[in-house]
């Protein structure tokens, strides 16, 4: 049987948007990510990640390739320096934050007949409000990363999408497609902590997105992951003159 689909080896790897490896970065598979195969060319795969439906190119000799479809984990890596090791060859893995573990029970996993231990701190998709708070400021600092969904570098949408993950509930790769989901709220004044806000450029396009922390505070990635003020009107400048973001709507997920 072919083997049609797989999952990522390393603590991210690059969801390409074309065949070449020049090609720009799109998103980013995290270690232990399933993947299904949709086209190849020589060690390039075309893939349709498996949790959130994306689609891009990536390196074949990066991944594991398997005949099964991953297992979904309910169980993710829950520090910014996991260290995981494969059995066989005790080769180390350093991950990030987030990293799925699946089937993880009693320090280890299996992936592809292959047994990896991990006994760091782990985080199982329990959310709230509280816990969606606590994780989005863990990512504090981490700097801005076009594509990147990890905690070595991370974009907008990126955040909001681990940080809702980490708390079970699954949104699109891009901050336009989030914007689709969810209640809005009508009024700033009508807005709770862990309600994403969206914010558009002057073509009116969905291009950023941060995780509202109540008290006029939003978590976002800009340059870096930061806390800014925001009002009725956008993120306001850190010197108070002007706004560097303008808000488009408001969304409960």
């Amino acid at each position: 049987m072919e083997k049609q689909y797989g999952t990522c080896l390393f603590a991210q790897i690059p969801i390409r948007e074309s065949i070449t490896h020049t090609s720009e970065m799109v998103s980013q598979l995290l270690f232990g990510e399933g993947f299904a195969i949709e086209d190849k060319y020589q060690h390039l795969l075309k893939i349709r990640t498996l949790f959130d439906n994306f689609s891009g190119w990536i390196d074949s000799r990066q991944v594991i390739l398997t005949e099964e479809c991953p297992h979904e984990a309910t169980v993710f890596t829950g520090s910014h320096d996991a260290v995981i090791e494969r059995s066989v060859d005790y080769a180390k893995f350093r991950v990030g934050m987030g990293c799925p573990l699946p089937d993880y029970a009693d320090g280890k996993f299996v992936m592809d007949n292959t047994i990896f231990r991990y006994e760091g701190c782990i985080r199982q998709a329990i959310g709230g409000v509280k816990s969606i708070i606590d994780v989005a400021q863990k990512f504090i600092n981490t700097p801005y990363l076009w594509g990147g969904r990890s905690s070595f570098g991370i974009d907008c949408s990126g955040l909001s999408q681990i940080v809702f993950r980490l708390n079970g509930i699954s949104l699109p790769r891009n901050a336009a497609w989030q914007a689709n989901k969810g209640t809005a709220v009508n009024f700033i004044s009508e807005a709770q902590p862990a309600d994403l806000f969206f914010f558009d450029n002057e073509n009116c396009d969905i291009t950023h997105v941060g995780i509202y922390l109540g008290d006029n505070k939003i978590i976002h990635s800009s340059s870096f992951v930061h806390i800014s003020n925001v009002d009725g009107e956008g993120i306001l400048r850190s010197d108070g003159k002007g706004y560097t973001h303008h808000l488009r709507i408001i969304k409960r997920m």
